[in-house]
């Protein structure tokens, strides 16, 4: 850790030592405030999707749906209590450790592009005129919302559609699952008043 914050092993810094250590659990506590799911901006989810701009360069916009981007996401959440920032090397090795990805998938510039298109949703801030970032985390809030909502309860649902689940055939041992099998059927009657086949 001493080496990461590069305060040096003396005695005599360490008041530098713990006010670092300090700041780092701040920031943790932030991020962790941030990515509770507390609220979903409305237009949170069709603005990620849209294209955005960043100096002259016109970018894609972020679509929860591919695994790349929510991979990017949760990397950029772990990385986020970092004391100095975070570099673009540092998150494609993020993205490659909780994936299971090697480098040839998931490379330093496919970090750099992507790094880019969360920077032009006001995502991530440059710390000063070094190559470090940060997440800004009062506009990742419904990002992290929207992520969950992705991937905790839009997922299964449809999955459960796909699979042609019975509320039958199943007897839910948590809460979670009865409120996963409400939505289903709510979901299904939906669909059927739009005459979609489940």
């Amino acid at each position: 850790m001493t080496l990461t914050l590069k305060l040096g092993k003396i005695l005599g810094k360490l008041p530098d030592l713990i006010q670092a250590l300090q700041g780092m659990a701040v920031r943790l506590l932030d991020v962790l405030r941030a990515a509770h799911p507390a609220t979903l901006d409305p237009a949170a989810w069709e603005g990620l999707a849209r294209p955005s701009q960043v100096g002259p360069a016109r970018l894609a916009g972020i679509d929860l749906r591919l695994p790349r981007m929510r991979a990017v996401l949760h990397a950029l959440g772990a990385l986020a209590a970092a004391p100095t920032g975070f570099r673009i090397q540092d998150l494609a090795q993020q993205v490659c450790a909780q994936t299971g990805w090697d480098a040839t998938r998931y490379a330093r510039r496919h970090a750099a592009y992507d790094l880019q298109k969360i920077r032009g949703k006001g995502l991530i801030t440059r710390i000063g005129k070094t190559r470090r970032y940060q997440l800004a985390l009062t506009p990742a809030t419904p990002v992290f919302a929207a992520l969950l909502l992705q991937e905790q309860i839009m997922t299964p649902v449809v999955s459960l559609v796909a699979h042609h689940a019975s509320t039958a055939a199943r007897e839910p041992q948590h809460e979670l699952d009865q409120h996963y099998l409400t939505l289903y059927q709510a979901l299904v009657d939906t669909m059927q008043a739009f005459c979609i086949a489940a």
